[in-house]
């Protein structure tokens, strides 16, 4: 992912009641950044 590009989160993310989803969005030597998604159900 470039840096400063805008991502909408909402649409990775495929939940179903009940579960966590995690969905890593970037991945290097210097950060990870993961998105959780929690559904309560």
């Amino acid at each position: 992912m470039p840096i400063a590009e805008a991502v909408r989160l909402i649409g990775p993310v495929n939940c179903r009641n009940g579960s966590v989803v995690k969905r890593t969005l970037v991945d290097s030597t210097a950060a990870t950044v993961v998105l959780l998604a929690f559904n309560e159900g």
